[in-house]
């Protein structure tokens, strides 16, 4: 088959952004919010799993200097001298979230409700994957991601005005050359980028 990308100057950021791994409250809020919309059973669930994670990023986010919104880390043990702490808190977070898919796969054997077990599967492999990116974020051992740890301000779209700032930590990958190829080009017999202002190199 052949695929015709067009505004191709934005595939490099867009492959980065899918492929990086996030740690931080509202993603995990934004899981959180469409399984409890469908199941409003797993609410108490749900929140024990938000406390958790809210702890465990709270002691993450001391690396954060004061006066400064952005640190790059490799190497978790170098930057929280605490691994003891570090470790606590990890299964501290992981526990309730692994008794929530646990619930939920239970659940969903016991109804008949395909539509409602398609969405609340979805839920649970979205918490697994949530997850393990965490604990990809927290290791920081790969050389093929960049890690850091930020403070983001939320904005509120509607009034034009800066919210509360939360913390993610972050791992995107330094090259996405070698997964375009396996995931977009290779599965493809052309391909064609189309753009305004697509360059290579200095051309």
């Amino acid at each position: 088959g052949r695929l015709v990308l067009d505004e191709a100057h934005n595939l490099e950021s867009i492959a980065t952004e899918y492929l990086s791994h996030e740690f931080s409250l509202p993603e995990l809020n934004r899981i959180l919010r469409r399984l409890v919309r469908h199941h409003r059973a797993a609410t108490e669930k749900a929140k024990e799993v938000t406390l958790a994670a809210g702890a465990f990023i709270r002691f993450l986010g001391k690396l954060l200097p004061p006066k400064r919104d952005v640190v790059r880390f490799k190497a978790t043990g170098l930057y929280w001298k605490d691994t003891e702490i570090l470790a606590t808190l990890q299964t501290a977070f992981e526990r309730p979230l692994i008794e929530l898919v646990h619930y939920l796969h239970d659940f969903c054997d016991t109804t008949e409700d395909l539509n409602l077990v398609q969405k609340l599967s979805s839920a649970a492999g979205s918490l697994l994957a949530f997850a393990n990116s965490a604990a990809f974020v927290v290791k920081g051992e790969k050389e093929s991601h960049a890690y850091w740890i930020e403070r983001v301000g939320m904005r509120d779209e509607e009034r034009g005005m800066r919210r509360k700032s939360y913390v993610r930590l972050v791992a995107a990958p330094i090259s996405v050359a070698d997964d375009l190829h396996k995931l977009l080009y290779d599965p493809k017999d052309s391909v064609i980028l189309c753009s305004a202002t697509l360059r290579v190199g200095n051309d």
